[in-house]
């Protein structure tokens, strides 16, 4: 077990899923955790479970990054608790949908809160972070679908792609500092993603699940190893080296299959 005792962590989208079992196991190593999301009733639940297991301290702010002046208002929030250590850029949500049917203020929500709000998230943090002693840590939750592209979740690929791009190149920046840049890209996660994304996966890929639980134990672990890009579960990094070797458009194709089209039942 890492001992993060003292260390504080900022977790994005916290209040279920990957970003919920980040901030426990983030408590289990002894660090006090600020968890942010829309919905404060969840937040306070989870903050009361961490305080009575782990005896840490567990500050709620209630934000929705999807909102362009909410990053400013989140970071200059959290601050003021105390130094940030790490930080847990996980918030996000995806639309399963033909593009050119999607409501475009929903496409733009989206953009702002897996891009927009992450890259400025993560500006703030450096400005904070870099040169101070302690090592500090990023670590942006990217997705299997930034290997390859997959209809009907067209705009959500595509910030995914730039995530885990964007972290690549950060972490080689400031690979002579003390802060180290990691990027994850779980597949398919027991989580409330495709109820929001209206996704209904194809029973085949129902094999690949992983629990937020396990997403969040790897990925922290590879964090601190200081480990650049993780696909998390054998299944996902065999299908994301196994792309390298066929057409885009196979890759696609093959994806359209797990994922249907909108509508369809599976």
């Amino acid at each position: 077990m890492a001992n993060f005792d003292k260390h504080t962590a900022l977790v994005t989208g916290a209040s279920s899923g990957i970003g919920a079992a980040m901030a426990q196991v983030l408590a289990s190593w002894g660090s006090n955790v600020i968890i942010t999301a829309r919905r404060l009733d969840r937040l306070e639940r989870l903050a009361t479970e961490l305080r009575e297991r782990y005896k840490v301290e567990v500050h709620c702010i209630k934000k929705d990054l999807s909102l362009p002046e909410a990053v400013n208002e989140l970071y200059d929030e959290a601050s003021k608790i105390g130094p940030i250590d790490v930080l847990i850029n996980n918030a996000g949500f995806g639309v399963f949908d033909y593009f050119a049917d999607t409501d475009w203020q929903r496409n733009s929500r989206m953009l702002q809160l897996n891009v927009t709000a992450l890259a400025e998230l993560t500006h703030r943090f450096l400005g904070d972070a870099i040169g101070r002693p302690r090592k500090a840590y990023v670590l942006n939750v990217s997705s299997v679908g930034a290997y390859q592209p997959v209809p009907y979740m067209a705009s959500y690929c595509g910030t995914k792609a730039y995530i885990r791009v964007f972290s690549e190149s950060l972490a080689e920046e400031l690979r002579d500092t003390n802060v180290t840049v990691s990027c994850v890209s779980p597949g398919a996660t027991s989580s409330e993603f495709a109820d929001v994304s209206g996704q209904r996966l194809h029973k085949l890929a129902n094999f690949t699940v992983m629990t937020p639980e396990q997403v969040a134990e790897s990925s922290l672990k590879a964090m601190l190893r200081g480990r650049t890009n993780t696909v998390t579960g054998i299944t996902n990094k065999l299908s994301t080296f196994l792309l390298r070797f066929v057409p885009r458009r196979t890759g696609a194709l093959a994806a359209s299959f797990l994922t249907g089209r909108p509508g369809e039942r599976r």
